[in-house]
């Protein structure tokens, strides 16, 4: 487990679509999508937050698990869902990432990224669930992922909850 303590916010949307094409982090037409559902943007004002790093297995799902099993696991664990926008928020500062291999979708989260354990702003099988973080070729991503309620994530997949 990974604990990250970050300030966010003390901007609007707008602000922070520049700042994310500004600090060069892009995004896939998912994250664009998701990003336009953002009516309203609740982090105009500053404040620090405290988030956790864990894998699937760490969450006592040792043979992987649904979206809503990680995020049930994680809520019993004493963590919180994130707000959407806390994953592009994030993306402005966490560039520790290692490279991801494989630029293709596979229908499983590439290696070394981290999936933000988000509230789900439309529950359909092809509306964009939430963001992922990942690095390709040494370029900051943010990219929007869909699944459906059968998808299983991979004991080793890392996810990103709020500490409360």
């Amino acid at each position: 487990m990974k604990i990250i303590q970050l300030t966010i916010g003390g901007m609007d949307k707008k602000q922070l679509i520049a700042t994310l094409e500004e600090k060069q982090v892009f995004l896939n037409p998912l994250g664009h999508q998701l990003l336009e559902q953002l009516d309203d943007f609740k982090f105009w004002h500053e404040q620090t937050i405290r988030l956790v790093e864990v894998t699937v297995a760490k969450l006592g799902l040792s043979q992987g698990g649904t979206l809503l099993e990680v995020f049930i696991s994680g809520i019993k664990k004493g963590f919180a869902l994130c707000e959407v926008e806390i994953a592009a928020l994030l993306s402005l500062d966490y560039n520790y990432l290692e490279d991801s291999i494989g630029l293709i979708s596979t229908g499983k989260a590439p290696t070394n990224s981290v999936t933000i354990a988000s509230k789900i702003l439309i529950d359909t099988d092809d509306f964009p669930k939430g963001f992922y973080m990942r690095k390709i070729d040494n370029v900051c991503w943010l990219r929007g992922y869909t699944c459906d309620h059968l998808h299983v994530f991979a004991p080793e997949d890392r996810f990103m909850f709020l500490i409360n």
